[in-house]
């Protein structure tokens, strides 16, 4: 079993976390330095930033009832080490300099949790090397655009996305099941500032990234396939 996990370093967890439950997630995991916070697919936590320059650095990391399995699945360089409270994980280097974390499967973040999947974006020069990475732990392809610039994938709990780019990057990023319009509404009344945008692929929602970065997608579900195919 493998779930979304992705961790986003900050100085700014109150702010993450009023912007995370307005989004529909739920609140699992609240200790010092260390939040988790539960979709209807995946989980995103929250870790202490050690310097301004961190705050805002997301890291991809999954949840695996065989953290070791996994990592040696994905064919980069693998590591371990133990960490306090979580046991045993196991980091996969990639070529492209994309580090692949993996915790043991952990009960406390069960369960479904609003509308929205949690959606990491890897971005790299090698699509394809990544895409074959993900499916090594058993992700499922689901969209990819005719071009090669992007490939989606399904995992047993929360969604990974692959995008062409410079350099080795990762973005947080969310896809919704329900109605945009909807959530902005959600969201507007809590006092937050949303965007709604059409664009060629579909609707984005589109709110302030907490520590200043670039701003946060979440798509609408995509039913137009121009320029791209289920896989």
């Amino acid at each position: 079993m493998i779930r979304t996990a992705p961790i986003q370093f900050t100085n700014n967890p109150d702010a993450w976390v009023s912007l995370l439950t307005a989004l529909g997630g739920t609140l699992v995991t609240d200790s010092p330095g260390w939040k988790v916070v539960r979709f209807g697919g995946g989980v995103v936590a929250l870790h202490g930033a050690d310097s301004e320059e961190r705050s805002g650095d997301l890291e991809f990391w999954f949840d695996a009832t065989d953290p070791e399995a996994a990592a040696r699945a994905t064919g980069g360089e693998v590591q371990h080490r133990e960490l306090e409270g979580a046991g045993t994980v196991w980091e996969a280097l990639m070529a492209d300099g994309q580090r692949l974390g993996f915790n043991p499967w952990s009960a406390d973040s069960d369960g479904p949790a609003g509308q929205l999947s949690v959606m990491p974006i890897w971005s790299t020069p090698d699509v394809d090397a990544a895409a074959t990475a993900l499916k090594g732990i058993g992700a499922e392809p689901r969209i990819a655009s005719d071009s090669g610039v992007w490939a989606d994938f399904t995992v047993d709990d929360g969604l990974i996305a692959v995008h062409s780019g410079t350099g080795c990057a990762s973005t947080l990023s969310f896809e919704s099941a329900g109605p945009l319009d909807a959530l902005a509404e959600q969201l507007e009344a809590k006092g937050m500032a949303v965007r709604v945008i059409d664009e060629n692929f579909g609707r984005t929602l589109r709110v302030d990234h907490p520590d200043g970065r670039e701003e946060i997608w979440i798509n609408a579900q995509q039913d137009d396939l121009y320029g791209y195919h289920e896989r």
